[in-house]
């Protein structure tokens, strides 16, 4: 399990130059499919926890119930506190395994998720590498730079680090980022 999720991490990060924005998007999902399958299988050992203690308080009420006739109840008392220890032993071994495997899972997640915002990092880095420079003539709007590039507006403020697009001045120089295809 760890290694595919090694294998596809260490590809995301082996060639970021390579990757498109749609395979980074295929990545992603991937890994988000992953963590979905681990948080099922969290609820799935939840539920067995939860029937165990179920079992348990079954027992008990037996137990209680048993108890009340005397003579009978003398005979199999110790029968019964026998079930509740080994079941008591088998819920205690459970919660152990349980809350291993939970947190052996988190960890995994924390790793995938940690290795998916580095790849993301990477590739958004590399991913405004093209387009062009432009020089802000008189009477210019952004809005008008964007239209002759085919470029978006927005990816030309964040790739300038515009406070406010309709603050533009001539002889200004502007990176017009490639529009990814």
């Amino acid at each position: 399990m760890k290694s595919r999720i090694l294998r596809t991490v260490a590809a995301a990060l082996l060639l970021p130059a390579c990757a498109s924005p749609g395979r980074l998007a295929a990545q992603t999902d991937a890994l988000r499919a992953r963590q979905a399958a681990i948080i099922e299988e969290i609820s799935a050992l939840k539920g067995e926890v939860r029937a165990l203690q179920a079992a348990r308080e079954a027992h008990e009420r037996r137990f209680s119930d048993e108890s009340d006739g005397a003579g009978r109840a003398v005979s199999r008392i110790g029968d019964i506190e026998r079930r509740l220890a080994a079941i008591e032993r088998d819920l205690a071994g459970l919660r152990t395994e349980t809350e291993r495997r939970m947190q052996a899972v988190i960890e995994a997640v924390k790793s995938e998720n940690a290795q998916l915002r580095a790849a993301i990092e990477k590739s958004q880095k590399t991913a405004v590498a093209s387009g062009w420079e432009h020089t802000v003539a008189a009477g210019e709007t952004l809005a008008a730079i964007a239209k002759k590039y085919e470029a978006r507006l927005g990816d030309i403020v964040e790739a300038n680090d515009l406070k406010d697009a309709d603050l533009i001045r001539p002889g200004q120089k502007l990176f017009i980022p490639r529009r990814g295809r």
